[in-house]
C-alpha cells in the first residue's frame, strides 16, 4: 500500500479533523444564538448522533425532554442536518 496508504490515511485524517471543526463551529453557532431553536437543534444532533451509544435518544424522548410535539424534533432535526451539510460539503439547496 505504501504511498496509496499514507494518502488515503491522511485524506481521512483531514476529513475526520474537517468534521469535527464544522461541528464545533455549528455548537458555537447555536450557543450564541438568541433563538432558543437553534440550541434545540444542536442538542438533537447531539442526541442522536454524537451521544455514547448508551445515551443516545429517540426523537420521541427528546420531543418530550423539550416539551415540544415529535413533528417540530423531525423538521428541527433536518434543517439542523441541511445546515450541517452546508458546513461539510459547501453546498446548500
Amino acid at each position: 500500500f505504501g504511498l496509496l496508504g499514507m494518502i488515503f490515511g491522511s485524506l481521512g485524517a483531514m476529513r475526520e479533523y474537517h468534521v469535527k471543526r464544522m461541528l464545533d463551529f455549528y455548537k458555537r453557532c447555536c450557543d450564541v444564538s438568541q433563538k432558543p431553536e437553534d440550541s434545540r437543534r444542536y442538542r438533537i444532533i447531539y442526541s442522536t448522533y454524537l451521544a455514547e451509544p448508551e445515551d443516545q435518544k429517540s426523537f420521541q424522548d427528546i420531543a418530550q425532554e423539550e416539551n415540544v410535539d415529535i413533528s417540530t424534533i423531525y423538521k428541527d432535526h433536518k434543517l439542523a442536518l441541511r445546515q450541517l451539510s452546508a458546513l461539510f460539503f459547501g453546498y446548500f439547496e
